[in-house]
């Protein structure tokens, strides 16, 4: 019974446990507790030594101690943190402040501080900065040190003159000078602390890291009191020069660390009548604010540039990383890599340009690209380059010819993009090229076979239509293609039926030799399909065309072909027409194939001109 009444009980306590969480909760008590012990620390020094003339503290850091907290707690923690600090505050204001009656009102005002501080913080920088950019340090100036501070005075001081009689000017200015240059002043630490960057600093600090960060410490800590032990020289601007080596040799965390150690050291000293300030006249009051305005100083100077400092160490390590994984992948690549300036210079060449085309890539930096560039091709590749540079979102290709090592022009595809820079403009083109001279080849191959009878190596009536367009473009120049003939062989049918296709074959030939041996330099001869073939007369009137038409015809009536031990006699029929003024290929055939069917009825073997 008592058993199972033990495990009953440890079931519902598991249950609950899961229910309420309360390890989380305890661990949050314990949080909440320690955070209010520091708040409480915090303001019970500053209430007790910067409170002058009744009025409120003239140093106050406890605010942005809080504000550096909420900032890096989910908000469902807030609650419990702020009632802690909150009770906190009260215990100080009741004991060594203002009194009872102005307990609740301050507590309220503070830890409303420090809510509006952290969720402002929120609202315009979502994620948790790490006091590492200067956006970051914008926005902490403008909230933690000027709006929030600027709104909590005016209700501050008003509780000041109700509870204490004190003037509502002098403690609204008190108020917001504490307020922000104390939640400048602290935050950056807090944030560093809370945001882990102190202990992965510690983590990853090398042996020489710590004994350079000790001994920048122990410098700035020895400079800050030789400083503001003496009050008879004007050494003021002394602290800045170790602070600024801090800020070079430690960053963020020198900055903070060292912004802290002098506010802490001239407030200690400038409260017992030590230092440079007090060689200004005026009471205790005057000094503190002086050094408030001091720190503001020393705040700007420090961290704003320890936040650019860092984002551009991180930039150079993002480059070195980019750069030595550019310099791997342009190594190993197949492909030339090409850096071009904005003038075409060349900046950079990959080693792999040896290889391919025989250029050493050293020599060629500081060359314009287009040298390498054959000069039939460098009108292509300029314009690739600028339309690169005019639109660095997109990506051109072009292919073009350049120049090997031994002299040999190659072809080479390129594909180039602009190169632009952190702030948008652009720098130059990158060009990633790669050497296409054997597709090229097969190209070439693949379009001559595509244009050329594979029976005679004449071009088929694809390469004639290629060579009919050029040739009608000089013709509009008043030269060029003027006759078109038309030859059939005739009664070829009976060859194939008779010898079969392969005398057939010898003997288209033979007449395609005949052909090539009779006509002029400038013209081009076709086989069309079978046995009708085609020759495109170049600057010839039709007396020129019917002479050398007439001497194909004559030259093939006369020719004896032998083949398979057979001899083979034909004649052959041309139908010659003068091609019109922008007649297309089509038409021009229609003209000489109507003079061809006319010396077919002739009789055969004679040439017909179309009317």
């Amino acid at each position: 019974m008592w058993k199972a009444l033990l495990i009953e009980l440890c079931h519902n306590w598991t249950m609950l446990d899961r229910i309420l969480n309360f390890r989380a909760i305890d661990g949050e008590l314990r949080h909440s507790a320690l955070l209010g012990a520091v708040y409480f620390f915090a303001a019970f020094l500053s209430v007790t030594f910067t409170r002058f003339e009744g009025g409120v503290a003239m140093i106050w850091i406890a605010t942005g101690i809080l504000s550096a907290d909420l900032r890096h707690r989910p908000q469902y923690t807030w609650t419990l943190r702020s009632l802690a600090c909150g009770f906190a505050g009260m215990v100080v204001t009741i004991s060594v402040g203002l009194g009872p009656v102005a307990a609740i009102p301050l507590a309220v005002i503070n830890v409303g501080e420090a809510v509006l501080t952290a969720w402002l913080l929120n609202k315009v920088q979502p994620e948790r900065g790490h006091m590492s950019t200067p956006r970051e340090i914008g926005m902490l100036i403008v909230f933690a040190g000027i709006v929030v501070p600027f709104i909590s005075a005016f209700p501050a001081a008003a509780t000041a003159k109700l509870c204490a009689g004190v003037p509502f000017s002098t403690n609204w200015v008190s108020w917001f000078a504490a307020h922000a240059l104390g939640a400048l002043t602290i935050m950056p630490l807090a944030k560093l602390t809370l945001g882990g960057d102190l202990r992965r600093w510690a983590a990853e600090a090398q042996r020489t890291d710590w004994l350079e960060g000790t001994l920048l410490l122990i410098v700035m800590a020895g400079v800050d009191c030789l400083v503001f032990v003496q009050h008879r020289l004007p050494l003021l601007f002394l602290p800045f020069l170790p602070l600024m080596i801090a800020v070079f040799r430690l960053g963020r965390i020198g900055a903070a660390v060292g912004l802290v150690m002098l506010a802490a050291i001239g407030s200690v000293c400038t409260l017992n009548a030590l230092g440079p300030i007090n060689l200004i006249g005026g009471a205790t009051g005057q000094h503190i604010q002086f050094l408030q305005f001091y720190l503001a100083t020393a705040f700007l100077m420090s961290l704003l540039p320890a936040a650019e400092l860092h984002q551009r160490k991180q930039l150079y390590a993002h480059l070195a990383d980019s750069t030595a994984l550019y310099q791997v992948i342009a190594d190993r690549s197949g492909d030339i890599v090409l850096v071009l300036g904005i003038d075409g210079t060349i900046k950079f060449a990959s080693p792999s340009i040896r290889r391919i085309s025989g250029l050493d890539p050293k020599s060629l930096a500081g060359r314009l690209a287009l040298d390498i560039v054959l000069p039939d091709d460098i009108a292509d590749v300029a314009a690739m380059h600028r339309r690169a540079l005019n639109n660095p979102d997109e990506t051109f290709i072009q292919e073009f010819r350049a120049i090997r090592a031994t002299g040999e022009p190659g072809w080479f595809e390129s594909h180039s993009r602009a190169a632009i820079d952190e702030a948008g403009t652009v720098t130059g083109a990158v060009s990633v090229i790669r050497e296409v001279s054997e597709r090229k080849a097969r190209e070439l191959e693949l379009t001559k076979a595509a244009k050329t009878d594979p029976l005679t190596g004449l071009l088929n009536r694809r390469g004639l239509e290629a060579i009919y367009s050029e040739n009608i473009v000089e013709a509009s120049r008043g030269k060029g293609a003027r006759c078109i003939a038309m030859f059939d062989l005739d009664q070829f049918k009976h060859v194939n039926d008779r010898f079969g296709h392969g005398t057939g074959d010898d003997v288209i030939r033979a007449f395609s030799a005949i052909l090539l041996q009779s006509i002029r330099d400038t013209d081009v001869v076709a086989r069309l399909g079978g046995e009708e073939f085609a020759i495109l007369l170049a600057s010839a009137d039709l007396d020129q065309a019917r002479t050398i038409c007439d001497r194909v015809r004559v030259r093939f009536a006369e020719t004896s072909i032998f083949t398979h031990e057979q001899t083979v006699s034909l004649t052959v029929s041309v139908g010659l027409a003068q091609i019109p003024a922008k007649a297309t290929l089509p038409q021009a055939i229609k003209l000489a194939d109507d003079a061809l069917y006319a010396a077919k009825a002739a009789g055969r073997n004679c040439l017909s001109v179309a009317a």
